[in-house]
């Protein structure tokens, strides 16, 4: 998501005030309602492993593109922090057994270890398998080998 600010104000007395005009120009924007003080925020939906999730590396690409867009999360912005794309896939597929390996990279069911910033340059989010020869790649192992 890209957004433009015009007359951006910031007061900080008597209470923290921000205020602009606010033009989308590329992405989505979901307006939302802070809950009631005291109460928790609705969980977001979650979603069924779909087949071929942990063999088809288009199925697991889009499963990573659709929780990356509801969790708003942008492929520069979590650079070298892996554990908010893995919060962020945990909250869409909550069966999903992805952890974060030592490398700070995604490890995905069927596939090992993926690099998923590698195109956050021409601002995107890819899903590239490391090679086995890459140095830190890790092989996906069940939660109870962990």
């Amino acid at each position: 998501m890209r957004v433009k600010l015009t007359n951006l104000t910031i007061a900080v007395a008597p209470a923290l005030t921000i205020t602009a005009d606010v033009e989308l120009l590329e992405g989505r924007l979901v307006p939302t309602t802070p809950p009631p003080p005291g109460t928790d925020p609705p969980p977001a939906p979650t979603l069924p492993l779909p087949p071929g999730f942990d063999s088809n590396p288009g199925v697991a690409r889009a499963m990573l593109f659709h929780a990356m867009d509801e969790a708003g999360l942008t492929a520069v912005g979590v650079q070298r922090h892996g554990d908010q794309i893995v919060a962020a896939l945990k909250r869409t597929y909550p069966d999903l057994d992805v952890y974060l390996s030592p490398s700070d990279a995604p490890v995905w069911p069927g596939f090992g270890s993926v690099d998923v910033t590698i195109d956050s340059g021409k601002g995107g989010f890819a899903f590239q398998v490391d090679a086995p020869s890459k140095r830190g790649r890790v092989a996906w192992v069940p939660q109870a080998q962990r």
